[in-house]
């Protein structure tokens, strides 16, 4: 079908937005089209996903999931169907650090990519990021990873298993099983193996566990960027400012983490006529712009969901709860699952969500840079009232004390949240200790630690 998504389908889009990045079995469902144990190679392969394929599939595009599942029978592959994050989903842009993921900031693409960061980028981003995740959680070695407009070249499995063959010997993490060169490889390992320059398309891609635990760790989804200029960047491409004008500004939080190899000729391409369907192409009718959305729910929507409260899921009550405390601290109360109104004292509301696994220390070391080096870094405000996005270099105003000051707008009557960045570094941030009792930094670690400013002192209506 290609009907308009019911009111149902976006509720369910807002609950999968919210359950990232866990991949619970309701996100999932399982395909069998061959025998099992799975296998690609004849032989044991450094890279063999075996039964580990996934398919990322937004459910409002049943065409392309009705593809893939016809790709999939075809060859007689097993494979998982993931639910994808809908980029639909995010109504406002406090939803992201409410969720725990970040645009790179100040981003503003690149020269061959000149658009704003799309909601579509978003949802792809976080959908890709669940899977790495569910690799962590469940310790798997290898997966192949398929976004749902696949087209599965002639004798797929049996060519990729020679192809993980020709691989064995390189120190590899990802192989980009199809993809779109922009620049030349950097060099031929074997007949059907090289070592990619700047690459396009994450349509199909091998991520080892080592991949996967690299992207984790290096909080890939605190500086987002289009995923494959993304993985591009993360293999130190385009540092020659050719093809992405920007990726030597992005390595700069993007560390050198991947180690690719790509196969040629591509082993997947993008089905013939998917790229009007897609999420994240500029041509895509009704693409949204982060920056263009409203800083928080429309005052309709945001009523429309908590008169829906008592009828929601008990994590979609959690998660709209989050998003009231991190916008209104003083805001009315929000349905509990009883469906009787729970009120939010402010001085405990949730503060950014981020994964369990990463949540900041609960005791962050004080301040303990040397004075000469603190006073010799740039200092640059980050914060709710653009959702994150820019930095605000803050100015030292007293030469024999070490005061800085800076100008946010803030709208009136609202408050925000905001940290100190280093040298427009995230792995730099100074940020309250607990009950502020000092400040912590610079430091990685300080993700939802966030101090408070009120906006009921703004000096004009607008903020």
């Amino acid at each position: 079908r290609t009907s308009e998504p019911t009111p149902e389908d976006h509720a369910a889009a807002r609950e999968r937005l919210f359950r990232w990045p866990t991949l619970q079995p309701r996100d999932t469902e399982r395909l069998h089209f061959g025998g099992g144990p799975q296998r690609f190679s004849s032989e044991p392969v450094v890279g063999d996903p075996g039964d580990h394929v996934f398919v990322v599939s937004l459910p409002r595009r049943p065409e392309k999931r009705a593809n893939a599942i016809r790709q999939l029978r075809d060859t007689g592959l097993n494979a998982t169907l993931v639910t994808a994050c809908d980029g639909d989903a995010v109504l406002c842009q406090a939803d992201l650090p409410v969720v725990g993921v970040q645009v790179m900031p100040n981003y503003r693409g690149h020269v061959n990519h000149d658009m704003p960061f799309t909601t579509g980028e978003v949802g792809c981003f976080m959908s890709h990021f669940t899977t790495w995740q569910h690799m962590v959680d469940n310790q798997l070695p290898a997966a192949l990873i398929l976004e749902d407009d696949f087209e599965l070249q002639e004798n797929f499995a049996d060519r990729l298993g020679d192809c993980l063959r020709q691989a064995q010997g390189e120190d590899w993490n990802i192989i980009y099983v199809g993809r779109s060169p922009m620049e030349n490889d950097v060099r031929k390992i074997s007949d059907h193996v090289a070592e990619p320059g700047y690459t396009l398309w994450t349509v199909a891609y091998i991520l080892t566990l080592d991949g996967a635990r690299a992207l984790l760790e290096s909080r890939a989804e605190q500086h987002m960027v289009p995923l494959d200029d993304f993985f591009s960047v993360a293999m130190g491409c385009g540092m020659d400012g050719q093809y992405n004008d920007r990726a030597v500004e992005w390595s700069r939080l993007i560390g050198p983490v991947l180690r690719g190899v790509a196969l040629h000729p591509p082993l997947v391409m993008p089905y013939v006529g998917s790229m009007f369907l897609s999420d994240t192409a500029m041509m895509r009718k009704g693409t949204r712009y982060m920056r263009d959305l409203p800083m928080e729910p429309p005052d309709a929507a945001a009523a429309a969901h908590v008169g829906a409260a008592a009828a929601m899921p008990g994590e979609w009550r959690e998660a709209l709860a989050r998003l009231q405390a991190f916008l209104h601290p003083s805001s009315m109360p929000a349905a509990s699952s009883d469906g009787e109104a729970a009120s939010f004292d402010p001085s405990t509301r949730p503060r950014q969500p981020v994964p369990s696994a990463r949540l900041p220390p609960a005791s962050p070391p004080p301040l303990q840079e040397p004075e000469a080096v603190a006073l010799g870094r740039r200092y640059f405000a980050t914060g709710s009232w653009d959702g994150w996005q820019d930095f605000v270099e803050l100015v030292r105003v007293d030469s024999d004390e070490p005061w800085y000051e800076g100008i946010v707008r803030i709208p009136k009557g609202r408050d925000a949240e905001f940290q100190v960045i280093c040298d427009s570094r995230w792995d730099l941030r100074c940020f309250p200790m607990p009950g502020n009792s000092g400040i912590a930094g610079p430091s990685r670690d300080g993700h939802g630690f966030n101090w408070l400013v009120s906006g009921s002192d703004a000096q004009s209506e607008g903020g």
